[in-house]
């Protein structure tokens, strides 16, 4: 499961890139970056965790991620599907986000006007500074309308710049497990990706995302090991080892402690 964050495409503003994708996925697991995000459902629908408050999403809704904020997917429908716009708001904060901008309920609710911007920025083409200076405009859009539609929370402790550097280290390494599953991801490894002490690492890690990295891996490899279950007709012991799980029990339990099923009984659902 790669990190969908990071093909990023350049705007009409020298320095500020942004990501656009349609997301199809069963689910994704706990996650943050520095970057802001928007979750508008087209498809099904789905729940998303923002700060350990789960709001459901129906289409034509939109769910905004601030900086830092700690989010996840999940749906039990098939064919669910969203459009989701990452930036970074640092070269626009000054314009169209405030610093350490959240609300108190970061969910629109069927707002055509504001899904038309996301069809419009996923569809336009960025071939050229025309269509740039558009899309970049429909971002600056969306961004005011957010501002106008919300209520902004004021109880929101401040981010300094030590915690959204832990952010952006913490964001390096879930990328880094997200390339390949299959590395042996041993914590002294990661701790020298995040630049920290180990047991630094592990305490950043943890208090950032609310799990161990053993944990979160582990979530990773079930997912994939959902997406073969439901897409394949291999065998689970296949996919058990295909997910880089080294034993079947230690699947089945992983996958027992995720789900709330077994690899057999969800093969069926």
């Amino acid at each position: 499961m790669k990190a969908f964050f990071r093909e990023n495409r350049n705007s009409a503003i020298a320095g500020f890139h942004y990501n656009i994708i349609n997301f199809t996925a069963e689910s994704f697991p706990l996650h943050c970056h520095r970057e802001v995000e928007f979750f508008c459902v087209t498809a099904g629908e789905y729940t998303i965790l923002i700060n350990d408050v789960s709001y459901l999403l129906m289409p034509g809704d939109i769910a905004i991620c601030g900086s830092g904020d700690i989010h996840s997917y999940q749906t039990d429908i098939k064919n669910s599907a969203a459009i989701i716009l990452i930036f970074d708001p640092m070269i626009l904060k000054k314009i169209t986000w405030p610093d350490n901008c959240s609300f108190v309920l970061p969910v629109i609710k069927g707002n055509t006007h504001l899904t038309d911007i996301f069809s419009y920025i996923f569809h336009a083409p960025n071939t050229n500074d025309a269509y740039n200076l558009l899309i970049t405009a429909k971002i600056f859009e969306l961004c005011g309308f957010c501002q106008l539609l919300l209520e902004k929370s004021e109880t929101k402790d401040t981010k300094n710049t030590k915690a959204l550097l832990n952010i952006d280290k913490i964001s390096t390494v879930l990328e880094y497990i997200s390339q390949d599953l299959s590395n042996d991801f041993d914590i002294q490894t990661l701790a020298k990706i995040a630049n920290m002490s180990v047991g630094h690492f592990c305490y950043v890690f943890k208090n950032t995302l609310g799990v161990s990295t053993s944990t979160y891996i582990n979530q990773l490899k079930v997912e994939q090991a959902m997406i073969l279950l439901r897409e394949t007709d291999r065998s689970i012991t296949d996919i058990c080892f295909q997910c880089s799980f080294e034993t079947i029990r230690s699947f089945n339990r992983a996958f027992k402690r995720h789900t709330n099923t077994t690899p057999t009984q969800y093969r069926l659902l």
